[in-house]
């Protein structure tokens, strides 16, 4: 009977995904969401991390980098953590980001937290986050998008 039921948690955490806490490295590791993040991870989100990798980060963010839509609580538009799964999960929330350029945008902001992962400069929105920014609008990440 206990092996019937882990294996039932294992095929449903495969099937459907798992849940998670995410923490704030810069609030001593507080809690601050918990997200349920699914079995596989959006195939249009993927392409676009994979497409704004090669142009925009030279290639050199995690290419096992999750990347999901969801419903995050409510004062998310996106948040980057650590996960089991894959390196680093980046959740996208539905509601905040209803438009394709909103999600557009979120990932690229997403994508500077993963760069620059563990920096309280950038984890925070300090200086440097918003020097790396206005980089990716000169760059023409944006151009698209708005």
């Amino acid at each position: 009977m206990t092996k019937l039921l882990i294996v039932s948690l294992f095929i449903g955490s495969f099937i459907f995904g798992w849940q998670t806490n995410v923490t704030d490295h810069s609030n001593e590791g507080m809690t601050i969401a918990t997200v349920m993040v699914p079995a596989e991870p959006d195939a249009k989100m993927m392409s676009w991390y994979s497409g704004y990798n090669a142009t925009y980060f030279n290639d050199a963010l995690p290419h096992d980098t999750f990347v999901f839509i969801t419903d995050l609580p409510t004062r998310y538009i996106g948040l980057t953590f650590e996960c089991g799964q894959a390196r680093y999960c980046i959740a996208i929330d539905r509601k905040l980001n209803p438009t394709i350029q909103d999600r557009q945008f979120t990932l690229l902001h997403e994508m500077v937290h993963v760069q620059f992962y563990g920096n309280l400069d950038y984890t925070l929105h300090r200086e440097p986050f918003k020097r790396r920014m206005r980089e990716l609008c000169a760059e023409g990440a944006f151009d698209d998008i708005f």
